[in-house]
């Protein structure tokens, strides 16, 4: 394997392992909102994440993880200027490029991740 795909590789798989720890640690164990108690210590989930929006949760990180990783391979796209967010399989990418053709080039390497149902193309042109 080239030293560019290990590296790749290794920083896409470290996205999606701190996301994955930052949306535990926010979510499940933190205070919640309405209540300010801690969620799963008194027995009341109701105000706590349910098991489906946990597991989409995690679909979705892993979802961002991968196409920030995909992005990260792509030689004519300055990926660090490229936004990622993940909701229900529905990627959103926002930022700024260059040109017209590296919007159409995110939006095409994004689709080809698994796991992804749509994307909303929000990137724009620098000026």
């Amino acid at each position: 394997m080239k030293l560019l795909d290990k590296r790749i590789l290794v920083v896409g798989t470290a996205v999606a392992a701190f996301s994955i720890l930052g949306c535990e640690r926010s979510g499940e164990y933190g205070a919640t909102p309405s209540t300010g108690k801690t969620a799963g210590t008194s027995g009341d989930r109701s105000s706590g994440a349910s098991s489906a929006e946990s597991a989409s949760t995690v679909g979705d990180t892993t979802i961002t993880g991968q196409v920030k990783a995909a992005l990260l391979k792509e030689p004519d796209i300055k990926s660090t200027d490229i936004h990622v967010e993940t909701q229900h399989g529905v990627v959103q990418l926002s930022g700024f490029v260059n040109n017209q053709a590296q919007i159409d080039k995110a939006a095409s390497v994004a689709n080809t991740v698994d796991g992804v149902k749509s994307v909303e193309n929000k990137l724009s042109v620098k000026e």
